[in-house]
């Protein structure tokens, strides 16, 4: 009876312990201080993990990067040690890799399956594959999410992953076409110096004069005649001539503007290239066809069919047929959010894509529009507008952050307060400062993973603490120590959630 006994509760102690691991990898974890000493707890503030720790940070997956004394390590959410504290630095590569740096040396570990994969790295690059690029006693390799090899440390460079692929130089000086899997295949030496891989196609250089493309297969596209060749990301690039002219050309080596430009220049996304002739811009597309004339002193951006443009003195928009969507007279103008955001003489307004203005000229600050709402500034004073222009939170604050489920922080005699749409407060308290992106107006604040429709959106405080402490001084005139008491301000971070719950104890 005492033996089926023992048993029962050993299996119920296991269970509990099972049922335990479960909640606490189910549960999302947040970091919780007391005093000076960081853990975790659940959104009911249980201590979920002890808090022993010098600093938490956020969970990232499974894992979060704790620090005792100076060194970083990281746990699970089981409060295992996966990396033992006594790293400089951790950076998280994957789901289940990460970086250790400490005294110029990194280290690569698989945390699941608790597995150094390489020691002594150099250098390291996530590339555009999401394959992890490194450098090991001076020899290049690469890895993938998992840890896997996709190529051994055995190239003297491994250029850009640009489409899928890139040039890979052996010590020997033999190139080679890699893509994303690791196949390999060797550049004949006849063509030398090959440059990234753009739409499939390689720029290589011939005597250091004499530039030309292949493909990925090798076959020449464009002979090597031309001073240089830029490849962009949309399927044309631009020759240069030994005149020192400019001309487009497509993927197919097909010829589409004579070389006769002075220059070129790309939009802020690289799609599209705008030449100059006589001192002017205009737009010619992969086809050849011209969109906006050559008749601007500048082109700053295009999308759509529409053109920012400069006449020398101020800026408007155009279109491909010619007309004028805003006049030639603001300062600045940027496309956001299907609108344009005009400034004049130091304040903004808003107009719609076919110019109509929506938003007067009344604010010195519009931000990003994010759910319908945007923060603006107007007379020195802070607020919320919608996309037509209503206020909806009125101009009487210094200071406020982007909005989150209707609730916003703001100062108010110097102190953070949190406060909803109604201006009820909803902290508990009031901080010396917050950490929500306060300075980028278009941002949110972090995080917890998993709470985001909950509206427990967490936002990092701090509070300024005072506390005496004794202190030895030595006196010059005469040899012995007196105890001084020294009252030292310091500072003590903690989380506050949108609900205002706060996740610390002083």
């Amino acid at each position: 009876m005492i033996h089926k006994l023992r048993t029962t509760l050993g299996i119920l102690s296991l269970l509990l312990v099972f049922s335990n691991i479960i909640i606490s990898q189910t549960v999302p974890l947040i970091p919780y201080r007391i005093g000076k000493k960081w853990g975790y707890s659940d959104i009911n503030k249980n201590i979920i993990i002890p808090c022993k720790y010098n600093q938490t940070l956020m969970f990232r997956g499974n894992y979060a990067k704790v620090q005792k004394g100076k060194k970083w390590g990281l746990i699970n959410k089981n409060g295992e040690e996966v990396i033992s504290c006594k790293y400089k630095t951790i950076k998280k590569l994957s789901s289940d890799l990460y970086l250790t740096y400490n005294k110029n040396t990194q280290s690569i570990f698989n945390v699941k399956d608790s597995i150094l994969i390489i020691d002594n790295i150099s250098r390291i690059k996530i590339n555009h594959c999401g394959n992890i690029n490194y450098c090991c006693n001076d020899s290049f390799g690469i890895i993938d999410t998992l840890g896997n090899t996709i190529s051994e440390a055995i190239f003297k460079k491994i250029g850009f992953f640009q489409d899928g692929y890139t040039i890979a130089t052996t010590f020997s000086g033999e190139n080679y076409l890699l893509n994303c899997s690791g196949h390999k295949r060797l550049i004949p030496s006849n063509y030398t110096n090959p440059g990234e891989v753009r739409n499939g196609r390689i720029v290589y250089c011939l005597n250091h004069f004499h530039f030309g493309v292949i493909d990925t297969l090798g076959n020449e596209i464009i002979p090597p005649t031309y001073t240089y060749i830029y490849p962009f990301r949309a399927e044309i690039s631009v020759l240069k001539s030994t005149n020192l002219k400019y001309g487009l050309v497509n993927n197919t080596g097909e010829i589409l503007t004579p070389i006769e430009y002075d220059g070129f220049k790309n939009d802020y996304s690289f799609d599209y290239i705008f030449l100059k002739k006589d001192s002017l811009f205009g737009f010619i597309d992969a086809t050849g066809k011209t969109l906006i004339p050559f008749k601007y002193k500048d082109i700053i951006d295009y999308n759509d069919g529409r053109a920012i443009v400069s006449d020398g003195n101020k800026l408007g928009v155009v279109d491909t047929l010619g007309q004028i969507i805003l006049a030639f007279e603001y300062d600045r103008i940027y496309e956001m959010n299907n609108k344009y955001r005009i400034i004049k003489n130091n304040k903004s307004r808003i107009a719609n894509l076919s110019g109509i203005i929506i938003i007067p000229c009344e604010y010195e600050l519009i931000g990003k529009y994010a759910d319908g709402i945007a923060y603006a500034r107007k007379e020195g004073k802070c607020g919320y507008i919608d996309s037509i222009g209503n206020h909806i939170v009125p101009f009487e604050f210094e200071n406020i952050t982007a909005p989150f489920n209707n609730t916003f922080w703001t100062r108010l005699d110097n102190n953070w307060i949190l406060v909803d749409f109604d201006f009820n407060q909803i902290s508990e308290n009031s901080y010396d400062d917050i950490f929500a992106y306060k300075l980028n107006y278009t941002g949110y604040p972090r995080i917890v993973e998993g709470l985001e429709d909950d509206g427990l959106t967490m936002t990092e405080v701090q509070k300024k603490v005072f506390f005496a402490r004794k202190v030895n001084h030595c006196s010059r005139k005469k040899s012995f120590f007196i105890r001084k008491i020294v009252s030292t301000k310091y500072f003590l971070n903690g989380y506050v959630s949108r609900l205002g719950v706060e996740y610390f104890e002083d």
